[in-house]
């Protein structure tokens, strides 16, 4: 899916920051985001998981990281 002209984009250095001013601090696991566009009405992450030593993603149905920037997507 790809953003629309409607949307506003927000970088990764950009998010990190935002978040780190609402009280979030994460582990290098959970910085999954690449980008967010957004507006009024919707929201849309384009999420990776980071290459973490000793984190086998594999291991996960779902990585944790992954479920919580769905989640914090939609703040």
């Amino acid at each position: 899916m790809r953003p629309t002209r409607r949307c506003r984009t927000v970088e990764r250095d950009a998010i990190d920051a935002a978040f780190a001013a609402m009280g979030f601090v994460l582990g290098d696991s959970f910085r999954v985001f690449e980008r967010l566009h957004y507006n009024d009405d919707e929201a849309l992450g384009e999420l990776r998981l980071p290459s973490v030593a000793g984190v086998r993603h594999d291991d996960f149905v779902l990585p944790p990281g992954l479920l919580d920037g769905a989640l914090r997507a939609s703040l």
